[in-house]
C-alpha cells in the first residue's frame, strides 16, 4: 500500500514538472507571515482527532508505514481534488470549481458504507468532508497556495492512525460540531477582508 502510494506521488511530481502545473495547482513554496495567521484556524480540524487520545499499540514499523501512508494519502487526495479538478472547474466558474470540488470530496467518503461503517455515522462523515472541503477550496482561493490545505489534510490523516474511539454518541456530537466549525470557518473565509475575488484565485 505505501509503495503504490509512493508511486503515485512520485508519478503526480513529475507530472506537474513535466507540464509546468506546480504554479497552476498552487504548489509553489508557501510562506507563513502574519497577514496569514487566520490560517491558524486550520489546526482544529486535524486537533479533534487529539479528544480520545493518542494510543502507540501497533509495533514500530506498522506504525510508520501507515503515517508514510497516510500523509501520502493526503497529499494525493488534494493534488487531485483542490488541484487538478479545481483547476479544471474554475476555467469556466470559480464558485462551481469551490461547491463541485467540496461535494466531490465529501460523496468520496460513501465508499465507508462498504468497510462496515453505520449508515448516520457515513452520512455525518459525508457532511462534514464537505465542509472541510468548503474550508480546503476557500484557503486556495484566498491564498493561491495548495500546501496549507495538503498538510492539514495529511495531518488529519496521521493522527487519524493513533487516535483512541469515541463512543458513537461522542462521535456524532463532535462531527457535529466540527461541520459547524466548518461553515463558520468558511463564511469567514468568504468574508474576511480584502473582499474576495471569485473571478480568480487571490493571494492573501
Amino acid at each position: 500500500m505505501t509503495l503504490w502510494l509512493f508511486t503515485v506521488t512520485i508519478f503526480l511530481l513529475i507530472l506537474n514538472r513535466l507540464l509546468h502545473l506546480s504554479d497552476d495547482l498552487g504548489l509553489e513554496k508557501f510562506t507563513m507571515n502574519r497577514k496569514s495567521l487566520y490560517l491558524l484556524g486550520l489546526l482544529v480540524i486535524p486537533s479533534v482527532n487529539l479528544i480520545a487520545g493518542l494510543h502507540f499499540t501497533k509495533p514500530v514499523s506498522a506504525l510508520v508505514f501507515s503515517s508514510i501512508s497516510m500523509i501520502l494519502v493526503g497529499f494525493i487526495e488534494e493534488v487531485i481534488m483542490r488541484g487538478y479538478l479545481f483547476l479544471a472547474l474554475r476555467k469556466d466558474s470559480l464558485v462551481q470549481a469551490i461547491v463541485i470540488s467540496s461535494v466531490a470530496f465529501g460523496v468520496g467518503h460513501i465508499a465507508n458504507l462498504f468497510t462496515g461503517q453505520e449508515p448516520l455515522e457515513t452520512v455525518l462523515q459525508i457532511v462534514y468532508a464537505f465542509g472541510v472541503g468548503l474550508v480546503f477550496a476557500l484557503v486556495l482561493v484566498r491564498t493561491g497556495n495548495l500546501w496549507p490545505c495538503i498538510i492539514t489534510h495529511s495531518l488529519v490523516d496521521f493522527l487519524s492512525v493513533y487516535s483512541g474511539e469515541l463512543s458513537n454518541q461522542m462521535y456524532i456530537l463532535v462531527t457535529m460540531l466540527l461541520i459547524i466549525y466548518c461553515l463558520v470557518y468558511s463564511w469567514y473565509l468568504l468574508k474576511k477582508k480584502p473582499p474576495l475575488e471569485l473571478s480568480r484565485r487571490q493571494k492573501i
